[in-house]
């Protein structure tokens, strides 16, 4: 493991390991026995837990992930959201919810959030744009 790729303070459990030219951010944590792929990166206090994996054919909320990006404080209450790009579309989870981009820019307008619902739905599109231009299947492309 080279030094350039493990930012300061970052924290590699027992068994972690970190795959070719994979970066560990400053304060990030590996859990014990987690791995993080090839090229992946974990940010800056990020944390992966034990046993977890990040890299190429992730699967997350039970669908086959492209990309991910996550989103915070869009609607000034500080909730997170997730938005997966996945080969049947795009899944949002947001808090307890979990669904079409859709049905939860649907749900966010009927609770009149507006912005809320705006700013997610031209994120997760641009998102999914970007995979289908670059071609980019998270790894399942590859089977």
């Amino acid at each position: 493991m080279s030094q350039d790729i493990f930012g300061n303070d970052a924290t590699l459990g027992d068994g972690a390991t970190l795959g070719d030219g994979a970066t560990l951010g400053k304060w990030a944590t590996l859990g014990k026995w987690a791995k993080l792929g090839d090229g992946a990166t974990l940010g800056d206090g990020a944390k992966l837990g034990d046993g977890a994996k990040l890299g190429d054919r992730l699967t997350s909320e039970g669908v086959r992930v492209y990309a991910t990006m996550t989103m915070s404080n869009v609607d000034g209450s500080g909730r997170r959201i997730q938005i997966y790009v996945h080969p049947a579309g795009i899944l949002i989870r947001a808090g307890c919810f979990r669904g079409s981009l859709d049905e939860f820019c649907d749900k966010a307008r009927l609770e009149g959030k507006v912005r809320y619902a705006t700013v997610v739905r031209a994120a997760a599109e641009a998102l999914a744009e970007d995979c289908r231009e670059r071609g980019i299947t998270g790894g399942w492309g590859e089977e």
